[in-house]
């Protein structure tokens, strides 16, 4: 597995034939900053362009943050109620761990659903559930 975003979103770049600059417009930002990326000047990515880059590239931003060893399924293709409520779908490795984790229809619909929120949106998402999740524990 490659260690770091920037080799990840590289050898993904070279592997679809893209040069620094077609990446760089597909995602909307100068070439310097693809390439900051590339050699680890730039670190901390916001997570638009995260999700622009995996787009970009036709991988999941949990690919490029090196949450997950390959590429998965293309989480807007999943349909809810359908009779299939709580099928495993899709394996996601979280904490580095060496067995993958399962989602389930909904885990992934989450997923989907918290993809396409804006960053504001999202920090509502997340304090929203850690509030849920307090709750649950106190239980």
């Amino acid at each position: 597995m490659l260690d770091t975003i920037g080799e990840r979103i590289k050898d993904r770049r070279q592997a679809l034939g893209y040069t620094l600059e077609e990446l760089a417009g597909k995602v909307g930002v100068g070439t310097s900053t693809v390439r900051k990326w590339e050699i680890g000047y730039i670190k901390d990515m916001r997570s638009d362009k995260i999700q622009k880059v995996a787009e970009a590239l036709e991988v999941t931003p949990a690919y490029i943050m090196g949450w997950e060893e390959g590429q998965s399924v293309n989480v807007e293709q999943v349909q809810t109620n359908n009779g299939l409520i709580g099928q495993a779908n899709a394996p996601v490795h979280i904490n580095n761990e060496s067995r993958p984790v399962h989602l389930s229809k909904e885990e992934t619909e989450l997923l989907r659903i918290y993809s396409e929120l804006n960053v504001r949106d999202r920090m509502k998402l997340l304090t929203f559930a850690m509030d849920l999740e307090a709750k649950e524990q106190e239980s």
